[in-house]
């Protein structure tokens, strides 16, 4: 026979654990539930910043913003010493203008443009390159408030001898403006005595002009212009030339300047002027010897000639003149 006691408290218990873990899953707290108690010991941590750490953060901003700020806005650190380098024909005072109205405008419409942060020295380099004649330009900046600018210049302009008077001539061949009058003190004379017998039978020397030749005064136009090429020019031009009259070709104009340039690094060789009354035998007066060009055709080539015969004179002091005219071929003497 069942007992039927026993199965009646053996139902009850199941019910009983069922009842239970359903309260447990459903997430409803029994009484004898008392959750997870905290540990005494262990350190209680905040989720939130204390006021000491807001303040010490506040600090290190108020500190970031105002050091930028001096950095940016503090004439301490504003460009002030601007040092130019490798002027010889241009004013050193147009070239510091032009670089003081580049640094003046503002940056972002908010920045002081002269700020040592905020100097842009490739937009200063590309404003020289296109107002000045220049090859070449190297900035500086030096910490806090200075720069160094060195120019290589670019010739644009000589000055041309007809004998009468000197004149500035441009790129383009075409008078600038006049200079001064060439003095007589310019002229070398030659003069030998003649001896004639007068009416009476008399002998009577006196002394006449055989030659004379025009030698342009170096020091003095160099002094009265700057470092500019020296080009002489006899027999076909007017004693006074106009404004914008053409007296070279522009291609000459340019193998001239070339010329200069390269013979200017030359010790021995320094240009003193260039006699260009024929194109084909043109004459480059030096601090050595004289140096025959032409004019037609191509003066690389020349060049290149003229350096090769360089390497070959062992003293270019000790010679009268050097010819490369001829392709293929020096001469010298």
């Amino acid at each position: 026979m069942f007992n039927r006691h026993k199965i009646k408290r053996k139902y009850r218990r199941r019910k009983r654990v069922k009842k239970k873990n359903s309260a447990i899953h459903s997430g409803r707290k029994d009484f004898a539930w008392r959750g997870k108690r905290r540990n005494p010991i262990q350190a209680h941590v905040s989720s939130r910043c204390s006021p000491k750490v807001k303040l010490y953060i506040g600090l290190l901003l108020l500190c970031a913003i105002g050091m930028l700020w001096t950095l940016v806005y503090h004439s301490f650190f504003h460009v002030k010493d601007i040092q130019i380098e490798g002027i010889e024909r241009l004013s050193t005072t147009e070239v510091q203008s032009s670089v003081e109205g580049v640094i003046s405008h503002k940056k972002f419409a908010a920045f002081p443009g002269e700020s040592y942060f905020f100097v842009d020295t490739a937009e200063i380099a590309e404003i020289l390159l296109d107002k000045f004649p220049l090859h070449d330009v190297a900035i500086t900046k030096q910490f806090p408030n200075a720069l160094t600018i060195h120019l290589t210049e670019r010739l644009s302009t000589i000055v041309f001898d007809n004998t009468h008077t000197y004149y500035t001539v441009g790129l383009t061949g075409r008078v600038v403006e006049p200079i001064r009058k060439v003095t007589d003190a310019e002229w070398l004379i030659q003069t030998e005595f003649v001896t004639t017998t007068n009416d009476i039978g008399e002998e009577v020397s006196e002394e006449k002009e055989v030659s004379r030749r025009h030698i342009p005064d170096v020091q003095g136009v160099l002094r009265d212009v700057g470092n500019y090429p020296i080009i002489l020019k006899v027999g076909d031009t007017q004693e006074t030339l106009d404004i914008n009259t053409e007296v070279l070709p522009e291609e000459h104009v340019t193998a001239l300047i070339t010329w200069y340039e390269f013979l200017s690094k030359k010790k021995l060789l320094a240009p003193r002027y260039i006699d260009v009354t024929s194109s084909h035998d043109s004459i480059i007066y030096t601090a050595g010897p004289s140096i025959h060009i032409s004019l037609v055709g191509e003066y690389q080539p020349q060049i290149e000639r003229l350096e090769t015969a360089l390497q070959q004179i062992d003293n270019s002091s000790s010679i009268g003149y050097i010819d490369i005219r001829f392709p293929g071929k020096v001469y010298w003497q």
